[in-house]
Order: structure tokens, then C-alpha cells, then sequence
């Protein structure tokens, strides 16, 4: 099984990625967010359910 390299950053990418299904914050429907320490804070807060998980 092949390692995955992490990112320049030093964060390994999410195997997945959040679209916006209902806007809140800056956020419009449909918006993509990969970044990862963006993807974790909206799971961890009260607009966890405005997004779902897609594949990355």
C-alpha cells in the first residue's frame, strides 16, 4: 500500500471534502472547502449540519 505524502503545510489532506448545503457564514450553497483546518473547525461547530461530506 502506498504512504500518502502529507502537504506542504504538514497536514495530510482529508480524504474528503465539505460542500455547503445551506449558506452560513461567508459560505454559499454549493461551495467546496478542502482546507483542512477549515474542514475540522465546521465539524467540530454548530454548522456541522449545513454541510456533507463528499469524496476529496
Amino acid at each position: 500500500m502506498a504512504d500518502k505524502k502529507p502537504d506542504p503545510a504538514g497536514q495530510a489532506a482529508p480524504a474528503y471534502a465539505l460542500v455547503v448545503r445551506q449558506p452560513f457564514g461567508d459560505y454559499q450553497r454549493g461551495d467546496k472547502i478542502t482546507d483542512p483546518q477549515k474542514v475540522a473547525d465546521i465539524l467540530a461547530g454548530e454548522n456541522e449540519s449545513h454541510v456533507v461530506k463528499t469524496a476529496a
